[in-house]
C-alpha cells in the first residue's frame, strides 16, 4: 500500500515524463508499437538496429499502450518495476534474515533515494525492470542448488533470462554484487 500512496501519485502525474531517459524509452516502444517484427529503424540518425538495446520493457510499453496510450504505458511498466523491486527485496532478504525484518527491507525499498533518482531524474526503466526481475530470481536459485529443486530452475531461468532482456548490464554487474554471496550462502 505504501508503494502505491508514494509512488503512484507521482506516476500519474506523468513526473519521469521530463527524466533523461524516457523519451528514449518511449521512442523504442512506439517503434515496436508500430513494427513489432520490423529489427530496423529508419526514425533515428537515417536508421539503425533496435536490436542493439535489449528490447523487453519497450515491448511492455507497446503491448501496453495499445490500451493506455505510449506515456501511461510507460507509467504503467515503471510502477509495475517498483512493485516488483518491493516484492523482490522481500523475497531476496529472506534468505538472509527473518520475516519481520525482511518486511522492513521491503518497505524501505519504496523509499530508496536510488529508485528515485533512477525513475524521476534519469529514466531509467530498463535497469528498474532489471533490478527486481533479477532480485526475484535470485531465492530459486538458492533453492534449485541448496535443494536441487528443479521448479526453482526453472522459474529462476525464467526470471534471469527476462532480466537479461530487460538490461544485459544490470545481469553482468549484479551477478558479482547478488549471486555470488547468495552462491557463498548456500555452501
Amino acid at each position: 500500500m505504501t508503494a502505491f500512496a508514494v509512488h503512484l501519485p507521482l506516476l500519474l502525474m506523468k513526473l519521469p515524463l521530463k527524466s533523461y531517459d524516457t523519451n528514449f524509452h518511449i521512442f523504442f516502444a512506439s517503434h515496436y508499437l508500430h513494427s513489432w517484427f520490423d529489427p530496423w529503424n529508419p526514425k533515428w540518425y537515417a536508421g539503425f538496429s533496435q536490436m542493439t538495446y535489449p528490447p523487453l520493457p519497450q515491448q511492455w510499453v507497446a503491448l501496453l499502450s495499445r490500451i493506455l496510450g505510449l506515456d501511461m504505458a510507460y507509467m504503467a511498466v515503471q510502477f509495475a518495476a517498483i512493485l516488483l523491486l518491493a516484492l523482490g527485496v522481500y523475497r531476496f532478504s529472506l534468505l538472509w534474515v527473518n520475516a519481520r525484518a525482511a518486511s522492513f527491507a521491503a518497505l524501505a525499498s519504496i523509499f530508496l533515494g536510488s529508485e528515485s533518482f533512477l525513475v524521476y531524474s534519469a529514466g531509467q526503466l530498463s535497469t528498474t525492470s532489471a533490478a527486481p526481475l533479477y532480485l526475484n530470481a535470485l531465492p530459486y536459485l538458492f533453492e534449485w542448488v541448496r535443494h536441487g529443486k528443479w521448479r526453482s530452475f526453472l522459474k529462476g531461468a525464467v526470471l534471469f533470462t527476462a532480466a537479461a532482456a530487460a538490461h544485459h548490464a544490470t545481469l553482468l554487474f549484479g551477478s558479482m554484487f547478488f549471486a555470488v554471496p547468495v552462491l557463498a550462502l548456500v555452501l
